[in-house]
Formats: C-alpha cells, sequence, structure tokens
C-alpha cells in the first residue's frame, strides 16, 4: 500500500511540473528588437523579459521568421481615432494613425532612448512591421507608408480594436 501511494504521489508532482507552460500575452504596442532570425537559425541566451515571437508572414522582411524582443519597456498601442489608409500608388498604401497622447508621450521617450535602434510593432502576439529609429517620434501622428494592399488591410483591422474612446 505505500508503493502504491509512493508511485501516485510521484506521478502527480511529474505531471504537475511538465504541463505545458502558458502562452506568453504580449500587448499590442511597440518593442525594441533584440535579435533576429529565421527557422535555420536559433535565438539564444536570451535575458529576463526578452521573449521570441513569430514575424508575421504578410510582413516578412528578408525571409525574417523569428524576432526576439524586449517586453521590459514597451509602448502600448492605444489609437486616439480610427485609423484612415490612403492609396499611395498604384499597388500601395499609407495608414494614419494618431495616437492618443498618453501614448504619444510614451513612445517620444521611448524612442529617444533606441536611436538607430530597431522596434517592431507587435499585433496580436506578432511582429507585423519593423522601423529603425533614426530619431526621436514626437506629436501623436505617424504613417506607415507603403504598405501593399493586403499588409495594409490587415493592419487598418487590427489597429481598429486599439482605439481608446
Amino acid at each position: 500500500m505505500k508503493k502504491l501511494i509512493l508511485i501516485l504521489a510521484v506521478i502527480f508532482i511529474y505531471s504537475s511540473c511538465s504541463q505545458a507552460p502558458k502562452p506568453l500575452f504580449i500587448n499590442d504596442g511597440f518593442y525594441e528588437v533584440v535579435k533576429l532570425g529565421n527557422d535555420s537559425t536559433k535565438i539564444n541566451s536570451l535575458n529576463t523579459g526578452q521573449v521570441i515571437i513569430k514575424f508575421d508572414s504578410l510582413f516578412n522582411p528578408d525571409e525574417v521568421t523569428k524576432v526576439a524582443i524586449d517586453t521590459t519597456e514597451y509602448v502600448p498601442l492605444e489609437l486616439d481615432s480610427l485609423p484612415i489608409a490612403e492609396q499611395q500608388t498604384e499597388s500601395k498604401k499609407l495608414l494614419s494613425i494618431s495616437l492618443t497622447p498618453k501614448s504619444a508621450e510614451k513612445l517620444k521617450t521611448f524612442t529617444e532612448k533606441r536611436v538607430m535602434k530597431e522596434v517592431v510593432v507587435v499585433l496580436d502576439g506578432k511582429a507585423v512591421t519593423m522601423h529603425k529609429i533614426r530619431e526621436a517620434l514626437t506629436g501623436t501622428k505617424m504613417q506607415i507608408t507603403r504598405c501593399g494592399d493586403n499588409a495594409c488591410e490587415y493592419l487598418y483591422v487590427k489597429m481598429k480594436d486599439n482605439v481608446k474612446k
């Protein structure tokens, strides 16, 4: 009887420890890029607060499929109004967005610290666009330019959920 109880205790402890971890929820927003990779490269040696997420296939730059981001400091994607999509060229659109004042202030501070570094916009837990910060971003308005029709429509639909009323 003692052996049976011991075996059951070991099975219980083992099954408790081997449960898959809950998926990490990443808020929509702007995050600093730590490392880039693809399915054949491994992204190793991450620090606390850094996670690997997928790069959305609609926005896949140069075969990058994975990106390690720093989650310790990010800017929530909070819009003041609905995004506006405008035709830029025959095949490309421009997406204008207006951040809330609070989000715009965080973005200013965030980008001041990250000049000449890359950041990604994360929507639904995936990196959708990557940008190099050339100077601090100030103001509440910004544009995502030269996005293809499918990509622009995707961004428009996803960003509508981030409007703070």
